[in-house]
């Protein structure tokens, strides 16, 4: 999980962080490994040098430009793709994913993986261009997993 926060995946860098804090945290009576201490020294130096902001330091954007965490786009074709499955046409499966992941975010619900959304707009256009880009991808994890 580290290696992809550091590659970029900001999804990853998340889940990183997430752990970090548990393992920072007052009530945690273990020691603080040399990962978390590199990890945030590495961080905290970028910043103070003024070379980059907080949240690329910490692998929470990209620098220069915004990008989607693979994950949020597979889980969001993988939306469209039930919904093909389940006979709507791609164009309308991608308004029906909109729909409810708009429905989610505008909620700030905390629902599974979902919560990644929050507090932003998903426009059916572009669940079309993940839905194209994942569908071989969804279609194997599928296949492998014994489903049509």
């Amino acid at each position: 999980m580290l290696k992809r926060a550091n590659d970029g995946d900001v999804g990853a860098a998340q889940d990183v962080l997430s752990v970090m804090a548990y393992i920072l945290a007052p009530s945690n009576p273990r020691p603080i490994p040399d990962f978390v201490r590199q990890y945030l020294s590495d961080a905290l130096y970028r910043v103070a040098r003024r070379q980059c902001d907080a949240d690329t330091a910490l692998n929470l954007k990209r620098p220069g430009r915004r990008k989607r965490p693979h994950m949020d786009k597979r889980l969001a074709a993988d939306l469209v793709r039930q919904g093909v499955q389940n006979g709507a046409a791609v164009e309308e499966a991608c308004w029906q994913a909109a729909e409810f992941i708009n429905e989610i975010a505008e909620r700030n619900a905390h629902i599974g993986r979902w919560h990644r959304f929050n507090g932003e707009v998903i426009q059916p256009e572009a669940l079309m261009t993940w839905y194209y880009e994942m569908k071989d991808e969804l279609d194997a994890i599928h296949r492998a997993a014994g489903e049509a």
